[in-house]
């Protein structure tokens, strides 16, 4: 993170919101963990947090990401579908999932890329966390470059407005619930910290709306 002082407030964003996509899309390896942690603890400071990892971080967070999101382990079963966690009614495959898909499409990202590989999420809807950060990632990125045009009916800024405060209405349910069922070290932690990052980004949003 050393050369985000060269990068702008947007494309900061971004980068910041595409590692957490890759965070919950596939994990990180060994040797991408380092600068990983290193924006991780720099979010923790900013939001008056302690990160708390042990040496073997990358391990520990590798094996979570199998055990929670790939092949989840007996009362390990957590969902990264929104429409887990938006109530009732909400059903996988419904609008928001087609609104989702259309985003994708508009900004050339595959999300069903060759179907299963191994050691990452198999997405079977587009209303998959992951996904809606690398689209935030996305359009956050389009903006601080001066691409204005629409995608799938809407400028990039709505778009940015629209994904983020719907991931409000459904991350802290998310958060609480892998604090609740799971005995992990790494993820919790992560989640807390991208809802802390969400909340502040929105706040800060609105206040030069």
């Amino acid at each position: 993170m050393a050369e985000t002082a060269e990068l702008s407030e947007q494309a900061v964003r971004a980068r910041v919101y595409g590692v957490f996509a890759t965070l919950m899309l596939r994990g990180v390896t060994e040797d991408e963990m380092g600068p990983v942690l290193q924006m991780l603890a720099h979010i923790a400071e900013a939001q008056g947090r302690d990160l708390s990892v042990g040496i073997h971080a990358a391990a520990v967070a590798r094996e979570e990401f199998e055990q929670l999101f790939l092949v989840p382990l007996p009362g390990r079963d957590v969902s990264l579908y929104g429409s887990a966690y938006r109530g009732e009614g909400a059903e996988p495959w419904g609008e928001v999932s087609f609104q989702v898909a259309g985003l994708a499409a508009a900004c050339g990202i595959d999300w069903q890329p060759e179907g299963f590989r191994p050691g990452r999420a198999y997405l079977i809807d587009p209303d998959h966390l992951g996904l809606w950060l690398a689209l935030l990632a996305e359009v956050i990125e389009r903006q601080a470059e001066g691409r204005e045009e629409a995608l799938a009916g809407k400028s990039p800024a709505e778009w940015e407005r629209w994904l983020r405060a719907d991931l409000l209405s459904w991350l802290p349910i998310l958060t609480a619930k892998l604090h609740e069922e799971c005995e992990a070290a790494f993820y919790p932690q992560v989640l807390e910290l991208l809802l802390g990052y969400l909340r502040l980004d929105d706040e800060l949003s609105h206040r030069v709306q």
